[in-house]
Formats: C-alpha cells, sequence, structure tokens
C-alpha cells in the first residue's frame, strides 16, 4: 500500500507482490482509489488500514481524528473521536507527535496509541483510543526522548525507533557517536498498556549518515542501516523481545541495491528480498542467493510513495 499527497488527498493502491514481480507492463496507478480530506495512512493491521485527517482548530494546535478502512470489502469505520494536539509554542519550537496502530488479542480490540508533548509541562504522554470508544485515554507518562519514524505493530506491541536522551527536539546530522548507544526501540504492549526498551544489535559503531529505517519483515521488527556510505544492512530480531536473537539479514553494495534500502517483504526461503527507497517511485528484487538485483519500473509517473505490509482479510473495521 502507498499514498501519496495531491491537493490535500490521499491515494491508496492495494497490490499483490506476485502481480508486482511477474507482470513487468502492470502499473501501479491502475489500481489507486482517492481519498478526500485524508491526510495521512500510519499502517496495517490484520487487512485493515488505519488513516488519518488533521484540521487547525487555533494557533499552533490541531485536532486528528483516524478511521478503519478494509480494501478487500470496501468497508470503513466512523471517524474517532478528535484528538487534540498542541505542536508548536509561543517561540515557534515544533513539537512532534507520533502515532501507532494494533490488535490487543486479549480484548480484541483495534487501538490507536498516540505520543504526545505537553507543552506546559514539558513532558511526553500517551494517549489510547479503542475503536468504538467515545474518548482518548491517558495511560501513562513517559521520558522526554524523540521518537523517530512511525510506530509499528508486532506480537501484540506498538514499537518506535527512538533516541533516549532527554530532549524533544533533533536533527540526525546533529547525533553523534556519544548518541549511538542510546538509540533504543520504545516498545508499547496493547494488552497492559505499559512500555519498555529494547537495545539495537550489538556492533553498532557508527552514526548511519540517513536517520536508521525501521519496520516489521516477516513479523520480526527490522532495522535498515545504512554503512560507511557504501552499504546496506539490515537486521532482524528474530524472536520478539529476544536482544541476542538480532540476525543480519543483509550487508550489500548500494550499487548492487541501486540504492533502495527499505525491505518490505522477503520470500519463505528468504533467498529473495523486495526492496524500495525511501520516497521514490522503483522497487528493487534481490536474490541474496546468487547476489544479483532487478529494478522493476510500476508507475507512469514519479512520486514519493510509502509502502505497507497488507493481507487481505474480511475484518470488519467496526468494534464488535
Amino acid at each position: 500500500i502507498y499514498d501519496r499527497d495531491v491537493g490535500q488527498q490521499v491515494g491508496v493502491a492495494p497490490c499483490s507482490i506476485r502481480r508486482l514481480v511477474e507482470n513487468p507492463s502492470f502499473t501501479i496507478d491502475d489500481c489507486l482509489t482517492l481519498f478526500k480530506h485524508t491526510n495521512s495512512i500510519f499502517g496495517s493491521c490484520n487487512g485493515l488500514v488505519c488513516m488519518t485527517k488533521c484540521f487547525d482548530v487555533r494557533e499552533f494546535e490541531e485536532e486528528c481524528q483516524y478511521r478503519l478502512w478494509n480494501p478487500a470489502t470496501g468497508i470503513m469505520s466512523e471517524y474517532s473521536p478528535p484528538l487534540c494536539i498542541q505542536f508548536k509554542d509561543n517561540n515557534n519550537t515544533y513539537y512532534p507527535w507520533k502515532c501507532g496502530f494494533g490488535f490487543d488479542d486479549s480484548s480484541d480490540t483495534y487501538k490507536v496509541v498516540a505520543l504526545l508533548c505537553d507543552i506546559k509541562s514539558q513532558t511526553k504522554e500517551i494517549k489510547v483510543h479503542c475503536l468504538g470508544d467515545t474518548c482518548w485515554r491517558k495511560t501513562s507518562n513517559f521520558p522526554a526522548f524523540p521518537v523517530l519514524g512511525e510506530g509499528h505493530f508486532a506480537c501484540g506491541t506498538v514499537n518506535w525507533l527512538a533516541l533516549r536522551v532527554s530532549s524533544f527536539h533533533y536533527l540526525w546530522e546533529n547525533v553523534t557517536i556519544d548518541h549511538i548507544d542510546q538509540l533504543v526501540i520504545f516498545s508499547y504492549d496493547l494488552m497492559y498498556e505499559t512500555y519498555t526498551y529494547l537495545s539495537m544489535p550489538e556492533g553498532l559503531l557508527e552514526v548511519p549518515r540517513m536517520e536508521p529505517y525501521f519496520g516489521v519483515l516477516k513479523g520480526c521488527l527490522c532495522l535498515s542501516l545504512d554503512h560507511m556510505k557504501t552499504h546496506c544492512v539490515v537486521w532482524l530480531m528474530r524472536e520478539f523481545g529476544v536482544e541476542n536473537s538480532w540476525t543480519k539479514l543483509l550487508n550489500v553494495n548500494y550499487e548492487q541495491l541501486l540504492n533502495h534500502d527499505r525491505p518490505l517483504c522477503m520470500s519463505q526461503d528468504e533467498d529473495v528480498v523486495l526492496l524500495t527507497s525511501y520516497a521514490g517511485a522503483r522497487f528493487v528484487l534481490y536474490n541474496r542467493r546468487y547476489n544479483r538485483s532487478e529494478r522493476m519500473e510500476h508507475f507512469k509517473n514519479k512520486f514519493s510513495f510509502y509502502c505497507y505490509d497488507y493481507v487481505q482479510s474480511l475484518v470488519s473495521p467496526h468494534r464488535n
């Protein structure tokens, strides 16, 4: 699934991996569905896609709502109650916020987790909304450190790559080698509504030139790093929460990958990996066994896009 911003519209296109690989003449644009008044998409789970819309309510403040959509059935939920977000203070300092979407099988409930900055108290707080509820609940505060990227669902938790430093603000280019041991995974348990930290793979001795990519691959947490500005290194946490289960999946020269460094999915035997660039219009199919890559063009026009692992289902986007 990918999205793009065209006149405040988001485009979504479900596309099978088989069709992507086996039909070179196929263009993803042919599957495109446009949604008005939708700002972004931040994940899929059990065949449901979570979409958000945000609108300004006053200076430095906006309200955001989400709804769930099942592309297979075309059914869409109602919008959630609005979540009020303060994103700037009087000094025009920006305060980021992040969301994640997942399923709590203990209560058979879909939940959205929001990490917000309380500007007055200079603390961060976690708010949760369960599908069908009439309000958001604050579950806890957590230390002030920047959370990078979007949240990813795995094994009953939503996870973010984070810098464990006492600041709301960061620029990746200002991160030094002294910070590399503070790079962690912030993991929020949807059943117990508690959080913990997971460590990075051992042996990270340099600061990647670009912010690392963090996601999920074959149900495992996945980390993609730049190494020496020449190689893409991909790690998998084979067993969730077990830090010594990190396994190096790829260590490939960028020339071989054609500068594509975001793994999307891989074959059952793990020989073939499908990758894309952070914001581009191409895919690369890389064969680990034969160290061979193939670039695929599936777009009529070039534009930024984001991909999510999506599996069709008949799940209803409404509370049971």
